[in-house]
């Protein structure tokens, strides 16, 4: 049976776009990969500017609620959160390397916020867990896409 990573928090919460660590994405330096990605929502040079000097992930997230927001975002997202999520583990090796000591482990953004779309929370009622886990899925695309390529050997 694979081991299950439920929650970000503690020895994992590096695995969290909240944890602190420079990501440069699109030109600017952002100081998580959350930051980086509501930049990403911006239409304008300016906010996308501002967020890159917030030193929080919160900050960067409770500004980008008051932005004007592309028009294509929920068409975007996914793809945005990716590349921003495999950028921060490719830019900073030693959590690359954390991301891979993970091993097969499955990965759940469990939270108690209601976010059903990126993590998984608890059901409302007595069943189950409910969400699409879509932020643990894309950690574990990318984890695979670290993994060393096996040696072959020359014949």
């Amino acid at each position: 049976m694979a081991t299950v990573i439920n929650e970000f928090k503690n020895e994992y919460e590096f695995l969290s776009n909240y944890f602190p660590c420079t990501v440069s994405y699109n030109g600017h330096i952002f100081n998580s990969s959350e930051a980086a990605y509501q930049a990403q929502k911006c239409v304008h040079k300016e906010d996308v500017e501002a967020i890159a000097q917030m030193k929080t992930a919160d900050e960067a997230k409770q500004y980008a609620k008051t932005v004007d927001k592309r028009l294509d975002w929920d068409q975007v997202k996914e793809k945005v959160i990716y590349r921003i999520v495999k950028q921060k583990f490719i830019q900073n090796s030693s959590l690359g390397q954390k991301l891979l000591d993970t091993e097969n482990a499955y990965l759940i953004e469990g939270n108690n916020w209601e976010d059903q779309f990126w993590g998984i929370c608890p059901a409302t009622g007595d069943v189950g867990i409910d969400g699409l886990n879509m932020l643990g899925t894309i950690l574990m695309m990318v984890r695979n896409e670290l993994k060393p390529l096996p040696k072959t050997p020359i014949v």
